[in-house]
């Protein structure tokens, strides 16, 4: 009885999602596996975004760009997090992982992306909080729905 109160029934912490936060290969992957207690908000692939989540685990792509050459792209994106951990990556076509912002934070910033597809993750660990953006200036790309 005492290990399982100290252990819990496999919560989201516990869980193979919170695998993403520490592992930049299995981010760069192009699995998504996460889970929410709770979310409410737009899922994401529009030129913005809001989303509120409790028990955020895992990996979530919030927005894909493809491009055949060279392209850019503008973020705007803030995240308040009231619990637990949360990052917003760059997942480039060659698996390069680049933290754009972690915690209760944000960025403005110009994106080069190269040929392939760019997408934009958020990646946590039983995170509570919210989180917004939104892109401007796509050049020599287009952004993808999000499956």
């Amino acid at each position: 009885m005492v290990a399982l109160a100290l252990t819990g029934c496999g919560g989201a912490a516990n869980s193979d999602q919170a695998k993403y936060w520490d592992d930049d290969e299995l981010v760069a992957g192009q699995t998504t596996d996460y889970t929410h207690e709770a979310f409410s908000g737009d899922p994401g692939g529009g030129e913005s975004t809001s989303q509120s989540f409790q028990g955020f685990t895992g990996k979530y792509v919030v927005w894909r760009f493809n491009s055949e050459a060279c392209g850019s792209v503008t973020l705007d994106c803030e995240a308040e997090i009231e619990d637990g951990k949360f990052k917003l990556v760059s997942i480039s076509p060659d698996g390069d992982v680049d933290a754009l912002f972690e915690g209760s934070d944000g960025c403005e910033e110009e994106l080069e992306l190269e040929a392939g597809e760019t997408r934009i993750a958020r990646i946590g660990v039983d995170a509570i909080g919210s989180f917004t953006g939104e892109f401007a200036n796509l050049e020599g790309a287009t952004s993808a729905e999000i499956d």
